[in-house]
Parts: C-alpha cells; sequence; structure tokens
C-alpha cells in the first residue's frame, strides 16, 4: 500500500510539474497534454523496471550470490568446490551463475 501512494504522489509531481514546464499556449490548446505526456512517462518507467531490466539481468546474470552461506558476495570470490556444489544440487540462476563463473575461471 505504502508503495502505490508513493507512486501516486510521484506521478501527480510529475504532472504538476509538466504542467508548470510546458508554455501556457500549449495548456490553452491542448488541457490533456500534461496527463497525456504523464502517463507516456509512466509507461517508460514501468517498460524500464518491468521489461528491460529483467532482460538484461537474465543477459549479463547476477554477479553476486543471492543466497546461501555466500550470499551478497560477488561469484568470483566464491570457492570452486562449493560453485561445483551449487552446478549439483541446484537449478535456475543460482546454478547458471555457478557454470558461468566456472567457465570464467577456465578460460583465464
Amino acid at each position: 500500500m505504502r508503495y502505490i501512494l508513493l507512486m501516486i504522489a510521484v506521478l501527480y509531481f510529475v504532472y504538476k510539474g509538466i504542467e508548470f514546464l510546458l508554455p501556457s499556449s500549449w495548456l490553452e490548446t491542448n488541457h490533456d497534454l500534461p496527463l497525456t505526456l504523464t502517463i507516456f512517462i509512466y509507461i517508460i518507467f514501468l517498460a524500464y523496471f518491468i521489461i528491460w531490466k529483467p532482460i538484461v539481468k537474465i543477459i549479463k546474470g547476477n554477479s553476486e550470490v543471492e543466497f546461501g552461506k555466500y550470499k551478497g558476495e560477488k561469484w568470483e570470490n566464491v570457492p570452486e568446490n562449493y560453485l561445483r556444489w551449487v552446478i549439483d544440487n541446484l537449478d535456475g540462476a543460482e546454478k547458471d551463475g555457478a557454470i558461468r563463473e566456472l567457465e570464467k575461471r577456465t578460460l583465464k
């Protein structure tokens, strides 16, 4: 609920900021312009956080371990035996991150 209220407040200030920045002649001819621009900005914001950011995260992979004993550590600082354990026992992003790190180490 807190995030919804924050989002509404941000949208309100974006709307008021657009009203402030636009020339008054534009506002006289098109009363819906600030609302239209606010919605457009909001759609771009959502597209970034809902579509683009997760895609980049999948492509690049996580640079940090997000679970277990080494949570918060960079994959490059995790011991090789733990990487092998992750590959053998886990699935998904954790396994992909461990595989990617082992591949980097073998290429060096």
